[in-house]
């Protein structure tokens, strides 16, 4: 009984704790796709091709691990974006792995309105490319993240191919019910705790170092740049193929 009664103070207190967390910061590090073999169009002749992207994904798969992003938030919002860079002590290039990821530029989550901005830079230009809501799909599976047990989340994201033509890719969350608050990785958010792992592209961006604080934290709304939809940046600037979401 007086073990019972030990365990309940803990856990009163544990919550106690987390009630008064006001913010904090989650360093995110990602982990490239096992194989790119099958993402290869094997219709092409072109045996070039294929030794070209196998090339780039050894590059990749070399520098992912030295790759972090940090996610900064308050109860209301949030920004996600990553240390300037330009390669790592080793010389490795991680904006050429950033750029695969698809991750560049500032993300900026509002939890109220449900805004999702993503401030980029686009031929000498800033952009501030505004998505909806992401629609979630709770799941039963769970699993251990940094000595959270998170729940699996799942949902169809809308994006725009190189012809501008409308797709949809799944993206997979783990999130946290311990941590309230309704922010993730590369801007995506909607659930109302924390995402501590996201696998949207292939790639996966998981926390790697989670710090809470008591104290309030300020988060500056991104201001650079004409504020434009997804389908009018993909429709108007992108001639390359559009952002990935």
């Amino acid at each position: 009984m007086k073990n019972v009664a030990t365990l309940c103070f803990f856990f009163c207190c544990v919550q106690f704790s987390l009630a008064q967390i006001q913010s904090g910061e989650v360093i995110y590090k990602v982990r490239p796709p096992e194989s790119v073999v099958e993402f290869i169009d094997t219709t092409k002749k072109d045996p070039d091709f294929k030794k070209w992207i196998l090339k780039e994904y050894h590059k990749i798969k070399q520098a992912a691990p030295y790759l972090t992003y940090t996610l900064k938030f308050n109860k209301k919002e949030a920004l996600f974006d990553r240390p300037e860079s330009m390669a790592n002590e080793n010389g490795m290039d991680l904006n050429h792995v950033a750029q695969a990821t698809g991750a560049i530029g500032i993300y900026y989550n509002n939890a109220s309105s449900q805004q999702r901005i993503h401030q980029q830079e686009f031929h000498e230009k800033y952009w501030r490319i505004q998505s909806g809501k992401v629609n979630w799909k709770i799941q039963k599976e769970t699993k251990d993240i940094q000595g959270y047990t998170c729940r699996k989340a799942t949902a169809e994201v809308t994006y725009f191919n190189h012809i501008r033509s409308k797709k949809k890719r799944k993206a997979v969350a783990w999130f946290c019910p311990e941590l309230p608050f309704q922010f993730g990785p590369k801007g995506y958010g909607g659930l109302p705790v924390l995402i501590l792992e996201l696998d949207v592209n292939q790639y996966t961006f998981y926390a790697d170092k989670i710090e809470l604080q008591e104290s309030d934290r300020p988060i500056k709304k991104p201001a650079k740049g004409k504020l434009i939809s997804t389908r009018d940046f993909s429709k108007k600037v992108m001639s390359s193929g559009p952002p990935r979401p």
